[in-house]
């Protein structure tokens, strides 16, 4: 039965797609939980699952496969290419894999654009696991968002890695949004996924370029690697009509940018009770400023961090509600994205799983990333601190498992001095991490050697 635009429709089977829907949808397309594969490759402006979609909603939808735009895509997504507003993606997830060959494209995870003067656009609970790759803006749920746009994005999730190819000025790359020309709301948000922007201007966990708008309770534990201006754990950039409240960084940030921050690599907005593990990521947290005032950004310790150390200051942000951050297990950072009474997030699970660098046993210092002196171990935090090594000793390489006691790895000394360079080596080790044995999503730990 042919699809009509403003139809509504419920699947009830995992069905195959090679073809994308031309027309601009404005229906009600209830994925029941089912999947649909697709196998699409065009070279039309907009690329997607639909082509448009405006006026209505897809929900409780799981897409996979691949999703390619060629040289003429202006905006590719894994559900759509462009949204034109007054349209709800709900309780999704994006499995496919979505490219943008176009060097001026916009790719996202969902949608690779959301139109100018967009109104009461939603993303609510959208979960991308894709590789997102492309073009000028690029982001794990959306590539872009355009002027005067009133969209309201919450509990938004990626794992998957997200990497900009374009040398395009202002290109941006983000683990949630590449680029936000305006936004109303935006809270909850979850990265753990890698964000490789080594050819891009800009370069943030959470979001590339935020021009407009305000963000509150978001994590970054993701690996972010920036380009040309600015890159940072949360923000690459932020500019003076920009408000960031209520945010943590776990991970490295690291790149030749102008600007390099922990939480953000230049910022000329407001940014308040942000926080970052200084022993996992060495920045300062903001790369233009110098002398951070308190209230701003402050980095701490994992010890110093994780439980409820900060429920003092964070718990004052939606408070009650199930926007807040969560405060429930003294081996976690605070766990954001809590989008039900009964469950969490996996991802909102991961990004809130510490990662602890063993104390110095001479000076009992803990070890930081950029001065690894000894032999050390790197532990999950339901390990630790984590036992003994035998005697005679080996070197500890069990799976990164959730509520196992074997959330340990032991990183060994190197004794190759030939493979130091200058400014240092860079080694990373993944730890596997199995949530009730699907899905199978990875950290990589970075370990900075010099």
């Amino acid at each position: 039965m042919p699809i009509i635009p403003n139809g509504s429709y419920i699947l009830m089977d995992d069905i195959t797609v090679t073809q994308m829907y031309t027309q601009t949808f404005t229906g009600h397309f209830n994925g029941n939980n089912k999947k649909i594969t697709v196998n699409i490759n065009e070279d039309a402006t907009n690329v997607g699952l639909f082509s448009q979609v405006d006026g209505g909603q897809i929900i409780n939808l799981i897409v996979d496969g691949s999703v390619i735009g060629g040289q003429q895509s202006e905006n590719v997504g894994g559900f759509a290419g462009q949204y034109l507003g007054n349209f709800l993606i709900y309780n999704s997830i994006n499995l496919a894999d979505v490219t943008g060959i176009s060097a001026t494209s916009n790719v996202g995870g969902f949608v690779g654009k959301t139109d100018n003067n967009c109104p009461d656009s939603d993303f609510d609970n959208c979960t991308n696991n894709g590789t997102i790759t492309g073009g000028r803006y690029v982001g794990g749920i959306i590539g872009s968002i355009g002027n005067n746009s009133s969209s309201s994005i919450r509990f938004c999730y990626n794992s998957g890695t997200i990497q900009g190819v374009s040398t395009c000025p202002q290109h941006s790359i983000g683990g949630i949004i590449g680029y936000i020309s305006s936004i109303h709301t935006f809270h909850n948000m979850a990265n753990i996924g890698k964000v490789l922007g080594n050819n891009s201007d800009y370069a943030g966990g959470i979001v590339g370029y935020f021009a407009e708008g305000w963000l509150y309770i978001s994590s970054n534990s993701g690996i972010v690697v920036g380009g040309r201006v600015s890159v940072g754990g949360i923000f690459g950039y932020l500019s003076h009509n920009t408000l960031l409240e209520a945010s943590i960084n776990t991970n490295w940030v690291s790149g030749l940018s102008q600007y390099s921050g922990a939480i953000a690599g230049e910022n000329n907005g407001i940014i308040r009770d942000c926080f970052f593990d200084n022993q996992m990521c060495i920045l300062n947290g903001i790369g233009n400023i110098l002398a951070v005032p308190p209230n701003m950004v402050e980095g701490r310790a994992t010890v110093n961090m994780i439980g409820y150390n900060l429920q003092p200051i964070l718990s004052i942000y939606a408070q009650g509600s199930n926007d807040a951050w969560q405060f429930q297990n003294n081996n976690l950072y605070p766990i954001p994205g809590y989008y039900s009474i009964n469950s969490y997030h996996p991802i909102a699970l991961l990004s809130a799983a510490p990662i602890y660098l063993q104390n110095n046993p001479i000076t009992g210092v803990p070890e930081r990333l950029d001065n690894v002196t000894q032999d050390f171990y790197v532990s999950n935090g339901i390990a630790f601190p984590p036992p003994s090594p035998p005697n005679p000793p080996n070197i500890y390489n069990f799976d990164y498992r959730w509520n196992s006691i074997n959330g340990f790895i032991n990183i060994p000394p190197t004794s190759d001095l030939a493979s130091f360079i200058p400014t240092g080596i860079l080694r990373q080790d993944t730890l596997r991490v199995v949530l009730d044995g699907e899905p199978l999503y990875e950290k990589l730990i970075p370990i900075w050697i010099r």
